[in-house]
């Protein structure tokens, strides 16, 4: 069993405070599901808009991404369904630009 000092205590809450209050490193590189995760919510402004699995595919691909329609909206639903949201194919109203986004994920 290990035990720790006051004073190493209070240096340990100390840390941790200041890693609080810095911003969250973004990872080297991503898997397709983290850069989905990653732009869900922009993802979910264009689905309100109007734009179909197909026309974010198209966006992924413009940006060396390569994902499949079932594969997108599978993901989408999973996320969706982590937030207690409706399905990926319900959604339909509102906009952002997911293709701005998605280059801050990846370098083409």
């Amino acid at each position: 069993m290990q035990v720790l000092s006051s004073r190493d205590l209070d240096g340990l809450r100390t840390f941790l405070k200041e890693k609080a209050n810095e911003p969250v490193q973004q990872p080297a590189s991503c898997t397709i599901g983290g850069v989905v995760r990653a732009v869900f919510p922009e993802l979910c402004a264009l689905r309100k808009r109007g734009y179909t699995l197909n026309m974010l595919v198209h966006i992924f691909e413009e940006n060396g991404l390569r994902i499949a329609p079932t594969a997108l909206s599978g993901y989408m639903k999973k996320l969706y369904g982590e937030g207690g949201g409706a399905s990926a194919i319900e959604v339909r109203k509102g906009g952002h630009n997911l293709r701005h986004t998605l280059r801050n994920y990846v370098s083409i």
